[in-house]
């Protein structure tokens, strides 16, 4: 079982933090932006056990400065292995529910529009060149400029969003592509990639596209709806899950595909 020493307090209130940020996405979908799915009663007492369990796990009380027997240590360390399980579950849970929120948002606004993704689609040239995603996606007065790749089993490895960090599956391994967001308008805006519906796939030295993670984590573009002051800069990230055999990459690129069906290709590397 992990010893928890100065840093208790902290960790409590960032465990607190998750807890509350995961209580109130649930709670929103009743405000009526969009017909929200609703995650099942099992899915729902998954992730309120986790949000309960993160406080409870970082609770000072919980450990004290009591000496642990051998068959203390081993129980412990039981009902924590069950505890990941646990929270591993809520995750994908959570995960889950962000996808069906994003496809519902697009079912919207196809029938506020009075038409599919096809027929837009038909109106529209299916390919094109992407400079710049803030153009491709509608957002004048940001710029999304991509800043590299990092290969990796686990993202992030350190921060707040440690509590929701990714882990790549067995025989996979995480490309995480890096962006500066930009805000030029000489206003304070909000960055809402979000309600965008984005979809991005990756491809690299020529191989099968693979689709974008859902997530939770704070710096995820594609689920970004975050105030940015005139001229700042934030990073975001998106994550994809590839081959852990991927070894040395000559080429990459990533496909966008909007709300309305428009594909379009960034080469970065």
């Amino acid at each position: 079982m992990n010893c928890i020493s100065v840093k208790k307090t902290g960790l409590r209130k960032t465990a607190l933090s998750a807890a509350l940020i995961l209580g109130t996405g649930i709670a929103l979908t009743g405000c009526g932006l969009v017909d929200m799915p609703e995650l099942t009663e099992e899915q729902s007492a998954l992730v309120t056990e986790y949000a309960a369990g993160l406080i409870l796990k970082y609770d000072v009380t919980a450990m004290g400065d009591k000496l642990l027997s051998e068959e203390e240590l081993a129980k412990g360390e039981q009902e924590e292995a069950e505890q990941r399980q646990k929270e591993r579950e809520a995750r994908e849970a959570a995960e889950e529910y962000l996808a069906k929120k994003a496809n519902a948002g697009k079912d919207k606004k196809n029938d506020s529009d009075g038409s599919s993704s096809d027929a837009a689609t038909a109106s529209a040239p299916t390919e094109q060149t992407i400079g710049d995603l803030a153009d491709f996606y509608g957002m004048s007065g940001f710029d999304i400029s991509y800043m590299g790749y990092e290969i990796s089993d686990s993202y992030p490895t350190s921060g707040e969003d440690m509590l929701m960090a990714m882990d790549a599956t067995e025989g996979k391994t995480l490309c995480v592509l890096k962006f500066n967001v930009t805000n030029n308008s000489g206003a304070d805006a909000t960055f809402d990639m979000f309600y965008r519906n984005p979809s991005f796939y990756l491809s690299i030295n020529g191989g099968e596209k693979v689709h974008q993670q859902y997530t939770l984590l704070l710096d995820d573009m594609a689920a970004s709806n975050d105030p940015v002051a005139a001229g700042e800069t934030i990073e975001r990230v998106l994550i994809f899950e590839v081959p852990d055999d991927v070894g040395s990459i000559s080429t990459m690129s990533m496909q966008a595909k909007n709300a309305e069906g428009l594909k379009g290709t960034m080469n970065l590397y």
